[in-house]
């Protein structure tokens, strides 16, 4: 609250050395909520643009580091940005479909591995939800995407709770040879119909 003071008041140099603070303790994520939310916002930002920009394997990997410190744990993943972010990550995970690295950053790929893994079934179904936005169902019929895509997967297997959940994303696993024509198929989404609206 008194960090959220000096920035109201414009005391930047107390804003400065307290935030310098909070980034040397690795206390991002005790910041208040407000802080967070604008802070995440523009990290988010600054990820995908980098992801889309010139030399990505290198430059994804300042802003998820910093992302990655505001989210200890799923707790802190801010519910009203929880869609942009999770959106964000798959897209950085789910790669560009190049064949180096299948497509992903080198050392952004531990910190995205990372955050999925924190996942649990809300925002599990969240992520299954974003697979079907166009910047990433485009690219599912890539092979190094589609790898990439049953890693994530597998990765967020293993915190699924929910019985209904777990043979959802098992059936997606399952049929990775064919995800992208699976997740529009008649059966999928019957199996699927009480977690996700298909509309």
């Amino acid at each position: 609250m008194q960090l959220d003071g000096y920035r109201t008041n414009l005391h930047n140099e107390k804003f400065v050395d307290g935030n310098d603070f909070f980034e040397f303790c690795n206390g991002n994520k005790y910041k208040s909520l407000e802080a967070r939310v604008i802070i995440i916002d523009e990290l988010v930002d600054e990820l995908l643009s980098a992801h889309n920009g010139w030399d990505n394997f290198y430059n994804e990997v300042p802003p998820a580091r910093k992302l990655l410190s505001y989210i200890g744990n799923e707790a802190d993943i801010p519910h009203e940005r929880r869609e942009k972010i999770i959106r964000a990550v798959l897209i950085c995970r789910i790669g560009n479909g190049v064949s180096y690295n299948s497509g992903v950053s080198p050392a952004g790929r531990p910190v995205y591995d990372s955050f999925i893994e924190k996942l649990g079934d809300d925002n599990i179904v969240q992520a299954l939800l974003v697979f079907y936005r166009p910047e990433l169902y485009v690219v599912l019929s890539n092979q190094y995407c589609k790898k990439n895509a049953v890693e994530i997967l597998s990765s967020m297997r293993k915190n699924v709770v929910s019985d209904k959940l777990k043979q959802i994303v098992d059936y997606l696993i399952a049929n990775a040879a064919n995800i992208d024509k699976v997740m529009r198929s008649t059966e999928f989404k019957a199996l699927a119909a009480t977690h996700i609206s298909f509309g």
